[in-house]
């Protein structure tokens, strides 16, 4: 009885989550979304695609002010980590750094962002958490 009460808690929550309309608690809008997002939000925006020190993809690099944002749609999961590593070099103030290789729905995907320039270009990212007792 305590693991089907478990099991229809842990069922719950997930639809709840799916529910949100963000699919996994974060949703990154497409290439051309973006790209629009901050340039009516004032950015200087310049996206093109990329083959440099080994990354091959779309990488579009947004700034105005202090604010910026690095956003690399990879060709291939496996540079997710080096270019993560590379982005903390380059950016030490960052507010979020996220690399998601090969997943089902965004692909490979790396970006380094202020925490302005992340909600201008449009991504939101919700964290959730789910307690089962």
């Amino acid at each position: 009885m305590k693991k089907g009460a478990i099991i229809l808690s842990v069922l719950a929550a997930v639809s709840m989550m799916t529910a949100c309309g963000s699919g996994e608690g974060t949703y990154y809008p497409g290439k051309r979304e973006m790209l629009s997002n901050l340039e009516d939000k004032g950015y200087e925006v310049d996206m093109k695609t990329t083959q440099k020190n080994g990354y091959s993809g779309i990488y579009l690099e947004a700034e105005k002010g202090d604010e910026y944002i690095d956003f690399y749609w990879l060709d291939v999961g496996s540079n997710v980590v080096s270019l993560e590593t590379d982005l903390k070099e380059k950016h030490t103030n960052y507010a979020k750094l996220v690399g998601v290789e090969d997943d089902s729905k965004y692909g490979s995907l790396v970006f380094c962002s202020s925490a302005n320039a992340m909600d201008d270009a449009g991504i939101e990212m919700v964290d959730v958490s789910v307690k089962v007792s």
